[in-house]
């Protein structure tokens, strides 16, 4: 093309503000859009519309896509960082990337005050509401919708600023300085989107727990005002990922209402989740080893095994008088014993059936 060449955004977050064009960064955002958040182009240049040359990153950053260039999530998060949405994103319906307020100006509607963050989350105050835990046969209530696209996205960004802020770099891009408070908006935006993997993180910085990847505990005690122990906030968090499914949540979540931690005390809420959480754990689908799981089990409670849930079913069961399903569950507890090989609990489990 016989024409000067320009670039309008990098691969790496940058954009050309000296070549503020709409097209450009519009493209780029609708590629993730059209791709369902499994990929986005940027390095956008080219002469005014006619573009070459391009990169790609992809969610699972391989690189038989894209080439040495493709990183994976942290390119697409460090686009959106620096992207504001223009005219002919709006025309495009795409979606709206959540920042952070900047003072001084009015806020879009998809943006959202750190202090107001809770009310975004759209978490009800006590966690102990019963559409928070209920006692009904959870079979017949709806899971809840997956997550959007822009959760890993929100996701990504968080974990670029805790490491960012636990190597004590200034920047964690282009124009984008390190920020342990953005890291933190990011990480909630990620679990109000619905990822459960930042629901279990904020979980364990509410219980002041080390999370799996400890870069994110650098958010939470670098802030001006650290966050420090919240067991409501906490129970709260568990909850979500519970309700999404993650099994160690949800016998995380049962012995927070077994004992009232963070929450009231529902011996009917913890009989709910605990069985919920024994039957998932001999699901076929259930995967004890993927990041979620092994996050959850950090939690207080989400490290039982199963014959120890039965278990504690069956005492559940014994207190409020039903000794015949009592005994079934201590039954069952000592052949889910024998099976994980856990012999000493089987003798156990046997002796308290024989004693009802």
């Amino acid at each position: 093309i016989n024409a000067e060449y320009m670039g309008y955004n990098g691969n790496s977050g940058f954009v050309a503000e000296e070549f503020m064009r709409s097209t450009p960064q519009a493209f780029s955002h609708w590629t993730f859009e059209a791709s369902g958040g499994r990929e986005i182009l940027v390095d956008v240049q080219g002469v005014g519309d006619i573009y070459t040359d391009p990169q790609i990153h992809t969610a699972d950053g391989n690189r038989a896509c894209g080439g040495a260039g493709n990183t994976g999530m942290r390119g697409i998060a460090m686009f959106f960082a620096t992207h504001r949405c223009n005219p002919i994103c709006r025309q495009l319906n795409l979606t709206p990337f959540q920042h952070t307020p900047q003072w001084g100006r009015t806020l879009y509607p998809s943006e959202v005050a750190e202090e107001s963050i809770e009310t975004f989350l759209g978490l009800p105050v006590d966690p102990s509401s019963p559409e928070l835990s209920p006692v009904s046969d959870y079979r017949n209530r709806p899971p809840p919708p997956p997550p959007t696209p822009y959760a890993r996205v929100h996701l990504a960004l968080a974990e670029q600023h805790a490491k960012a802020a636990r190597s004590h770099e200034d920047v964690v891009g282009p124009a984008l300085p390190t920020s342990p408070a953005v890291g933190i908006f990011h990480l909630r935006l990620a679990a109000a989107s619905g990822l459960s993997g930042a629901q279990l993180i904020l979980a364990c910085l509410y219980h002041e727990i080390v999370p799996r990847k400890r870069a994110f505990a650098s958010l939470a005690t670098l802030l001006q005002h650290p966050i420090t122990v919240n067991l409501r906030l906490a129970v709260r968090y568990t909850l979500l990922a519970a309700q999404r499914g993650v099994v160690g949540a949800m016998a995380a979540f049962g012995h927070a209402q077994r004992f009232g931690i963070g929450v009231d005390r529902s011996p009917s809420g913890a009989l709910h989740w605990l069985m919920r959480a024994a039957d998932g754990m001999a699901a076929e689908n259930y995967a004890p080893a993927s990041d979620d799981e092994a996050e959850a089990r950090r939690l207080p409670g989400g490290n039982a095994r199963r014959h120890e849930l039965l278990a504690v079913l069956g005492q559940l069961f014994l207190d409020d008088c039903a000794r015949d399903v009592a005994a079934h569950h201590f039954k069952l507890a000592a052949q889910a014993a024998a099976a994980e090989g856990a012999h000493d609990f089987v003798i156990q489990y046997e002796r308290w059936v024989a004693s009802i």
